[in-house]
């Protein structure tokens, strides 16, 4: 069994506010449309993290030229030519990234990827536990 094909967007768009505007809305009017959209073209990204999320992926990859990308609750940042461009996220979008961010389309993460809160309290070492000396106790 082969690994399915991972198809990017064919559609570019300038980078400039417009051009973001117009990439962003063509992901979608609803949050649903806009996490199938993200999936239909490949694009993964990790909760919580601004570079990596699928939209700041999706970005890179469909604005011409490419620029570093960062994205908020509320806006997509693109660090183009030493100027910084913020462009309002639409109302789908920006609740797609609130929803992703806690937890909803898991079909977008990374394969591997481990949700560093759910690790928090594991120690390192499985055997940590076992040989930790119990507190107050040194």
């Amino acid at each position: 069994m082969t690994a399915p094909t991972i198809t990017t967007n064919p559609t570019s768009y300038p980078a400039t506010r417009e051009g973001v505007s117009a990439a962003l809305a063509a992901l979608g009017d609803s949050t649903d449309r806009v996490a199938d959209t993200l999936a239909a073209h490949g694009y993964l990204g990790e909760p919580g993290e601004s570079r990596e999320c699928p939209i700041a992926v999706y970005l890179h990859d469909v604005l011409t030229p490419a620029w570093p990308v960062s994205v908020g609750d509320g806006t997509a940042t693109v660090y183009c030519n030493g100027v910084r461009l913020d462009v309002p996220l639409p109302d789908p979008v920006r609740r797609f990234v609130g929803a992703f961010d806690l937890g909803a389309y898991r079909f977008l993460y990374p394969a591997g990827y481990t949700d560093p809160e759910a690790a928090a309290d594991r120690p390192i070492d499985p055997l940590a536990r076992a040989t930790a000396s119990p507190a107050g106790m040194a």
